[in-house]
């Protein structure tokens, strides 16, 4: 009885010292697996576009019970410094280090949108070859069919199968002959993407990201960090209508990216800030007032050199599926900002996508300009007020009652009022009368020669409706006092000189329809004759 009790006293010490043991194993297995890292997957939700660099905010995912979370396949054009994890409740976030390795070398970074790409064209080029092996079937089927054509037919019934038999199989030969060179065109376009990719894999590097994280639940992190290899810049287009004196002003953007990530299914802001010119105007050096360098044995004696000032940073600039792109605009005190609705893709490679902002209509002052020294021609012109809002400078595209007149510049400089041109006016007739100069000297014992010169134009309407004019004339404006010029125009000209520009001036007229209006100017120029006088036009 003793013993009996003694041997299955010894089996169950046995058995729990077992069962010790496979607890202690399944928890070190337990732990062991929770410091294993984790591969988390990250996605690209709002991208923000300044001129030259553009803001990325990627979410991951973080599974419950991650203590290491690695992420891969970012962009290495970003400063690690730069670089802002923001964690949701219940996540704690500690050490992060990141290693760039080229692209070729990690697996889940291999489909790109060039990879799609030729996936696709490799698809279709093998749905083109299983399309030709089939009329090969159909053709070899055909000529197996003639070669066995029994004589017993009748000649009618020959004829009527031979004529059938030809007519498939030259429909068979001419589809078989399409697709063919459907199929060379895609392999000759193939190749270009091949070597691309090629090059890509041998040259391109991703980023993988390390993040000690402490995550009970399921929970994300959102990154945000800079990249300076995107950019977006503006484009205008105004359209004029001259029956209803009203200017239409289209903002568009184009926006591209090269920095190792494609854009999908992104919100997608752009905004006029300027997040890489200088934080800081100049500041004001002191201002030192010293006697000159002293000459000392014949060589000058220098002063120190004060310091330069900073030079402040800046920066210069460098079709789609037809969507619903009701922007919102949100004008801020420093910005202007535009949300494109939806979700948008741009590729990560030299492809520009554009995209329609907003629309604005204007009342405009419609008017003629010319300047007949210069061109005996007339130029249509509209005049807007200043737009509230930033409107950074970029090509603007003219149109004039819905035909192209050309390209410009918009920039809006200092001005209230901006004047846009809408190319030559045919309708109005410009003639310069030549008006020879005169030059002799002020009288018989004068010391000072004079020039007469004077300026005569014939402007003329050929609307049926009256124009506003502007007529530019450039006076003569003396620098010396010795030199004295006196001026006459008929009829009057403006009381200031025109955009604000000395020695220009100009005749405002309300011209009616086939009507002529003459415009004079005469001056008259003297100075000593021993002075010699020297002129820029």
């Amino acid at each position: 009885m003793n013993f009996a009790c003694n041997h299955a006293i010894q089996a169950l010490r046995i058995h729990a010292s077992q069962v010790c043991k496979l607890s202690l194993l399944l928890f070190a297995s337990a732990s062991w697996a929770q410091s294993l890292p984790t591969e988390g997957t990250s996605t690209i939700q709002n991208v923000t576009v300044y001129p030259g660099v553009a803001v990325i905010e990627r979410v991951a995912k973080v599974p419950a019970g991650t203590r290491q979370l690695v992420l891969s396949c970012l962009s290495t054009a970003f400063d690690m410094s730069a670089l802002r994890v923001d964690t949701s409740h219940g996540v704690m976030l500690g050490a992060i280090s990141a290693v760039d390795m080229p692209r070729s070398e990690v697996p889940a970074c291999a489909n790109s949108s060039l990879d799609e790409k030729i996936t696709t064209q490799e698809q279709r080029i093998a749905a083109l070859r299983a399309e030709e092996a089939s009329y090969d079937l159909v053709l070899n089927y055909l000529k197996n069919l003639g070669s066995n054509v029994t004589p017993r037919k009748t000649k009618q019934g020959m004829t009527t199968m031979m004529a059938h038999m030809q007519r498939s199989g030259l429909d068979a030969s001419l589809q078989q002959l399409r697709v063919a060179r459907e199929r060379e065109t895609l392999e000759r376009d193939l190749k270009p993407l091949l070597s691309q990719r090629e090059r890509q894999q041998s040259q391109e590097q991703v980023r993988q990201l390390s993040l000690q994280v402490t995550a009970e639940q399921v929970s994300e992190l959102r990154l945000v960090y800079p990249v300076q290899t995107a950019t977006w810049a503006p484009a205008y287009r105004a359209t004029l209508d001259t029956t209803q004196a009203s200017l239409q002003m289209e903002r568009l953007a184009q926006v591209s990216q090269n920095s190792g990530e494609d854009w999908r299914g992104v919100s997608l802001r752009l905004s006029t800030g300027a997040p890489r010119s200088a934080p800081q105007g100049p500041l004001p050096r002191a201002w030192t007032i010293s006697t000159r360098p002293l000459l000392l044995e014949g060589r000058v004696m220098l002063l120190a050199p004060t310091a330069a000032p900073a030079a402040a940073v800046s920066y210069r600039q460098g079709t789609e599926p037809v969507l619903d792109f009701a922007v919102q605009v949100a004008q801020g005190e420093y910005a202007t900002e535009f949300q494109v609705p939806g979700k948008v893709d741009v590729s990560s490679s030299h492809q520009r996508v554009a995209f329609s902002l907003e629309h604005q209509t204007w009342p405009a002052k419609i008017f003629v300009q010319t300047s007949p020294k210069l061109e005996a021609s007339a130029w249509l012109k509209a005049q807007v007020a200043r737009p509230d809002g930033v409107w950074p400078d970029g090509i603007l595209h003219l149109l004039r009652d819905r035909q192209t007149i050309g390209q410009s510049t918009w920039r809006m400089g200092d001005d209230t009022q901006i004047k846009l041109p809408f190319g030559r006016d045919e309708q109005v007739r410009v003639q310069v009368n030549a008006t020879p100069d005169q030059t002799a000297s002020a009288g018989l014992l004068s010391t000072r020669l004079e020039r007469r010169e004077s300026h005569h134009y014939e402007i003329q309407n050929l609307h049926r409706t009256p124009i506003e004019l502007e007529v530019l004339e450039s006076r003569p404006v003396g620098t010396d006092a010795q030199i004295s010029i006196e001026a006459g125009f008929e009829p009057a000209i403006e009381p200031q000189p025109w955009g604000h520009q000395a020695g220009i001036v100009v005749w405002r007229k309300t011209l009616p329809a086939s009507a002529t209006a003459t415009f004079k100017a005469n001056y008259l120029i003297t100075h000593p004759k021993d002075v010699r006088i020297s002129e820029t036009r």
